[in-house]
Order: structure tokens, then sequence, then C-alpha cells
């Protein structure tokens, strides 16, 4: 049985172009407490709008967010996107039927830092989802009910002028297509961003391939060198002995047969055995050096262990000493951010707050989705953007280049270098030197 009422809040839930579950608010806040979960959701990410509707079933507000949801079908606690409040102080957007709405979108976003939270509808002819959400209205899936307004009395209202008429809707017409035309530009924005990370991924790729396949070569030519330089001295040791007992052979050719066949025995007997000296020499150096690398590398083994038991401890000390202050924070509506130089402003929950202290750089990087070391690298570059390159004798070449504002954009050994001294010119050089 429903209840006449003045106005609604609703929560329709979308997967792609396609509407997939209503609820009312009342409803979706049971879902966001973990008392009833969305086993069709489970392990997704949903795209989802908040509605505002009046008792003449159209739309006042809307607020368009995303959330991510378990493998159970459970919300993550960690979303706090106050959705109330951007429809309270959201902008205009297109008329839906009883003036220009208030509209909240990733392309209009009223708090800077709940942007990237926020998702942009489409507004083209196959895939309009303000339409969607006018037909589900009028469909009253939800089954609202509300009071009859009371009519207007004749004398009270009169009709406008038709030219102020007319410059009210051109004006919401104008205001329409702003908003049309900043979606699409949203939209193109984010291909452009996926497809230029997906080519700065496969380009940081290749460069670690060459960086890899060059060392090798690099090491290759060492361990080259070094068995040329045995062989050479081997066989300079061998030409000596040689020498000498060629040099014994011919002092004692006017002995009988049988000294020199002694004296032939004897010379193949030394060379033997100073081939098998040599041999077990080079060995046991081999055998030692194995040994230091087993050693050492359980001395690593061993630190990271009590490393990562010292990060457990202070993790368990972080949470035990502030948790409680921390949550009753964020019950009273108060939010964590932070802004980090390459990621902007970060809104931190809880559970992350520990993490964030212990290592800045570590979860930044994270946030900004590249390795920690490239994070740091990039850090440096943009805190002072010159060629790091470093010349044997002469120090760093310190020429001024271009500062990458985004880490996922930074390629080491092409972003913080010149024109003459990035990797792959180097690389190209080294090749046609050989």
């Amino acid at each position: 049985m429903s209840y006449p009422v003045t106005a609604a809040e609703a929560v329709l839930i979308f997967t792609g172009k396609k509407l997939e579950r209503e609820l009312l608010y009342s409803e979706f806040e049971a879902v966001l407490d973990g008392f009833v979960p969305l086993p069709e959701q489970a392990g997704q990410t949903v795209t989802a709008v908040f509605l505002r509707i009046t008792e003449s079933h159209h739309v006042s507000a809307a607020v368009f967010f995303t959330i991510d949801f378990d493998q159970s079908g459970y919300p993550d606690q960690r979303w706090n996107v106050p959705i109330e409040q951007l429809a309270n102080i959201a902008g205009e957007g297109p008329d839906m039927g009883v003036g220009p709405i208030r509209l909240a979108c990733r392309s209009q976003c009223p708090i800077a830092w709940h942007q990237q939270q926020l998702w942009d509808p489409q507004m083209t002819a196959d895939g309009n989802h303000l339409a969607i959400i006018k037909r589900a209205l009028e469909r009253n899936r939800l089954g609202l009910s509300f009071a009859k307004p009371e009519p207007l009395k004749p004398d009270v209202a009169a009709p406008a002028g038709n030219d102020e008429h007319w410059r009210k809707r051109i004006a919401q017409a104008i205001k329409e297509q702003r908003l049309r035309v900043a979606t699409l530009q949203q939209q193109h924005r984010s291909q452009m961003e996926a497809q230029q990370t997906e080519s700065l991924a496969a380009a940081q790729q290749y460069l670690q391939q060459i960086s890899a396949l060059t060392e090798e070569l690099s090491n290759a030519q060492a361990r080259n060198q070094g068995l040329e330089e045995t062989i050479a001295g081997q066989t300079q040791k061998m030409a000596g002995l040689r020498e000498y007992f060629e040099h014994k052979l011919n002092s004692t050719k006017s002995a009988d047969a049988s000294t020199i066949a002694n004296l032939r025995s004897h010379l193949e007997e030394e060379q033997q055995r100073q081939l098998e000296s040599v041999t077990q020499e080079l060995n046991d150096q081999l055998q030692m050096r194995d040994i230091e690398l087993m050693y050492r590398q359980t001395q690593i083994e061993g630190l990271q262990e009590e490393i990562e038991r010292l990060k457990q401890d202070k993790d368990e000390l972080l949470k035990g000493s502030g948790n409680n202050l921390l949550e009753q924070l964020h019950k009273a509506g108060i939010s964590f951010v932070t802004f980090q130089p390459g990621a902007g402003h970060m809104t931190l929950p809880i559970d992350d707050i520990a993490g964030f202290m212990a290592d800045v750089n570590a979860y930044t990087a994270r946030r900004c989705k590249v390795d920690e070391s490239i994070f740091i690298r990039w850090k440096g570059h943009y805190q002072q953007p010159q060629c790091d390159f470093e010349h044997t004798g002469h120090g760093v070449c310190g020429r001024a280049v271009a500062r990458i504002e985004r880490p996922a954009e930074f390629l080491p050994g092409e972003s913080d270098r010149c024109e003459d001294h990035r990797v792959t010119r180097l690389h190209v050089s080294q090749v046609a030197s050989t």
C-alpha cells in the first residue's frame, strides 16, 4: 500500500545503456548499511543515479555516481559520496518537464575531489540516459503516489508575455547544448586518456625490454671479455712452458732415447698438472662465489621478513591507537583529503590512513597506478625537470626538459632526458656502432 507524499527520492542502477534496477532511496540506504546485498551486482563497479522526484513524476535533481560491490554483492564500506549534498548544490541541467533540474555529474561536479566518483550520462540519439529515466518515472514501477496539489485560483496566475517565454526557452536550450558539449568533451577526454595510458604502458614495456636486452648484451660482452683474457693468459702460460721444455729437450739431444722419452713424458705430465691446477682454482673460485650469493640471499630474505613483521606491528599499533578517533570523525561526516603531486586531491578512506602515513610515495604511486620506483623518479623530475644523464667524468647533463605533469605519462630514460641522451637514441647509436 502506498501513501501520498509531496516528493520522493530514488536510485536507478544502469548497466551500460540498460536500466537494471529501481530502488527507493530508503531501500538503497539499507543496501549501503549492509542489510541487503545485491548479488547480481557482485564484483562490479556500478553506475547509478540518485533522483529527486516531484509530485508530477518529474525529476528535480539528479546525481550520477559510481559505487563498487564486492564478490558477495555488498557495497564498498569506504564509499562516502555525499549524493544528497551534491543534489542540493549542483548546477542547472536540462529541462525534464518542470524547468531546469539540478545536475551533478563528472563534467559538472560542485565538489572537485568527488569528480572521479561520478559519471557522465549519454545524451546521444541511440542512448539517452535522461530519456530512459523519464520513461521509467512514467511507468512508475516504484509505486510512487503523490498528494494532489491544490488547484490555483483563476485570478492568481497571469500568463507571461510571449517574448519572455521564448527567451527563457532559448536560454534553457543553450544551457542544455552546453551541458551536452561538456559531456561529450569529457567522454572524449576519457577515451583519449585510456588510449594514451595504453600506449604509454606499451612504450614503457618496450623501453624496459630494450633496457633488459641492453643490460644482457653488456653482461655477455663483459663475460666474453673475461673469458678471452683468461684464455689468453692460459695460452701464454702454456706457450712459456712449452718453450721451456722444448729448450730443455733441445739441450739434451745428446742423451739417449730413453732420456728423451722421459723428458717428453714429464713435459706432458707437467702440462696436464698445470691445466688441472688452473681448472681447480677456477672451480674453487666459482664455488666460493655461489656460497657467498646463497649466504647473501639468506640474509636478504631474513631482513625482508623482519621488515614485514615490523610493518605489521606498526600497522596494528596505528589501528589500535587511532582507529576509534578516526571512526568517530568519519561518522561525523569529516572526509580526509590530501593533495599530492601527480594525484591531485585524494579522499583517504579510514583503512588507508595508516598505509598513507607509513609510506606516502608508495600509497600515491598505487593511486596513480604506477610502480613506486617510477613514481619516485617522476617526483624528482617534477621537482627539477632537467636531463639526468651522467657523463663519465663530467657529471650530470642538467639540460632543461619539458615537465611531465602525470606519473602515468612518465617514461624513465625518455621523459627525464634531453633529445641527445634518451634511451632509444643511445640504444640506436650503440647498435649502429657495433
